[in-house]
């Protein structure tokens, strides 16, 4: 789903991103499912549906190896980069090992 035609300076409302350029053929385009925010329809800013946000702008289920989830709502989700050197041990940040 696509809205209305946009000026240079007209911004798109959450859950859309900008897709053109110039003055003509600028819209704002419908984020793809299970992102709320989005600046092209490959790079998120925000997740929804208990989805989490990687450090790369990707919606993902659960956080890839070397960061950790942070969050409770299904909105606003994000994976963590992690200073651990045990991936296995580690759910936070700079939290160490047990002696």
């Amino acid at each position: 789903m696509a809205l209305g035609c946009l000026s240079l300076q007209d911004a798109c409302p959450d859950g859309y991103y900008k897709n053109g350029t110039g003055k003509l053929g600028r819209r704002c385009l419908t984020c793809p499912a299970g992102i709320s925010k989005c600046i092209s329809p490959t790079v998120a800013t925000e997740c929804r549906d208990a989805k989490y946000l990687t450090t790369h702008g990707a919606c993902v289920d659960a956080c890839p190896d070397g960061t950790y989830p942070t969050g409770h709502s299904s909105i606003g989700r994000t994976c963590q980069a992690s200073s651990c050197c045990n991936k296995l041990a580690c759910v936070g940040p700079l939290q160490s090992l047990p002696p």
